[in-house]
């Protein structure tokens, strides 16, 4: 119990300072500068691909896959960038580069397969509904991708910072059928999206981003200009999380819907989420393929 008091005198801003996580790849922020300016240069785009071994051949097996149809034959970088799109890539190098990021973390207390499919289904679920929306704020859709497959990225600092602490969150969860940020905030103080808001600032990621985070869960409670991507963040979090329990029959209380988020604060009128998952349902059987995590 010595680690349980320890982490509940510390501030999540603390345990993430003081410990010794992995940062991203310089390469994913150089990318994502390139692809999000004024003048996206296809090229620049394509030089910076060609400095990483790993993401050039992803790439390019990605532009020559079936999901993209491309009728072009696919010989270049350039040409897989100009068949996949910039924005598709920004989404698929940063699921390449976290996942590599968190590539040594012990699967003993972690399923990492099954974690990654969940955030990624997330943050596939993110763009879709901000594709519903009459959005207030000026982002592309892969804002909301990536803000919310990093939303849980916390639940690994608690497994890498203190395993047997993560493990006893699951099991108490599982026993009083909660979720498990309920027993996080019980036994710590905070929760997993704490963690993650603190992981994503030190990052250097947009504050448009990691300001959203903390109160995904609950979105009321996030500051207005970062609350819009909150409301999407917990929407996706709910499909995420039905999709999850579908096949074990549970029901755990969450605090909301997404067709009442959509009600409340995103405009959205009618939400089609049966049309909504279907199209969750294509993207993310080609990412999960495309990472191996199938």
């Amino acid at each position: 119990m010595e680690d349980l008091e320890k982490m509940k005198i510390s501030k999540a801003s603390e345990l993430v300072s003081n410990s010794k996580l992995p940062s991203l790849p310089e390469a994913f922020f150089e990318l994502k500068t390139a692809i999000n300016s004024n003048t996206t240069d296809r090229k620049r785009v394509s030089n910076i691909l060609m400095r990483d071994p790993v993401m050039c051949a992803r790439t390019l097996n990605l532009a020559k896959s079936a999901y993209f149809m491309s009728d072009r034959g696919i010989e270049t970088i350039d040409d897989a960038v100009q068949t996949i799109g910039t924005d598709a890539l920004t989404s698929i190098a940063m699921a390449v580069y976290v996942v590599d990021v968190f590539s040594k973390v012990d699967s003993e207390f972690v399923n990492m397969k099954l974690f990654w499919k969940q955030s990624i289904r997330m943050g596939i679920a993110a763009r879709t509904i901000a594709r519903f929306c009459p959005l207030k704020q000026k982002h592309n859709y892969d804002h909301y991708y990536i803000a919310a497959m990093l939303s849980r990225i916390g639940k690994l600092v608690l497994y890498i910072e203190s395993p047997d602490i993560a493990d006893d969150i699951i099991k108490l969860a599982h026993e009083e059928h909660v979720p498990k940020f309920i027993i996080e905030e019980r036994l710590l103080g905070y929760t997993h999206a704490d963690l993650s808001h603190e992981l994503l600032k030190l990052w250097g990621l947009s504050p448009s981003i990691y300001e959203s985070i903390p109160k995904y869960i609950y979105p009321d409670n996030v500051l207005e200009e970062y609350k819009e991507t909150a409301y999407i963040t917990h929407a996706a979090y709910y499909l995420q999380f039905a999709w999850f329990h579908n096949d074990e029959g549970l029901y755990i209380e969450i605090p909301s819907k997404p067709n009442e988020i959509a009600y409340n604060y995103l405009g959205v009128e009618t939400m089609d989420l049966i049309a909504c998952t279907a199209l969750i349902d294509a993207e993310f059987e080609f990412l999960c393929k495309c990472l191996n995590l199938n």
